[in-house]
């Protein structure tokens, strides 16, 4: 499935996570949950919508073992988006390298 940020309601902030193996759990959880929070308690008047990709789209093994699904596949990723937040963690010179292919 690919997803575009027209997939979302129009009135909303589209944010992007992306992860990679060895990302930091904390990177990813805090914000989506921050973001969602924001939702819940009508601290915005303009929603956030929060998504999770990797490249690949595989899942994400975070540092702590953890395993997350990301949504879809980062290459796959379509239409304007107004965040894209990169995970820190051990990974992120392995995550760089395979991107060189």
């Amino acid at each position: 499935m690919v997803l575009s940020a027209y997939d979302w309601i129009m009135d909303g902030r589209w944010v992007v996570v992306a992860g990679y193996d060895d990302a930091e759990l904390l990177d990813i959880a805090c914000v989506t949950t921050s973001l969602a929070m924001a939702n819940v308690l009508g601290a915005v008047r303009t929603p956030y919508h929060t998504t999770v990709v990797r490249p690949g789209g595989h899942p994400i093994a975070c540092a702590t073992g953890l395993m997350l699904q990301s949504r879809q596949s980062l290459e796959r990723l379509t239409g304007p988006l107004d965040t894209l937040i990169v995970s820190g963690g051990w990974g992120h010179a392995r995550a760089d390298l395979s991107a060189l292919g």
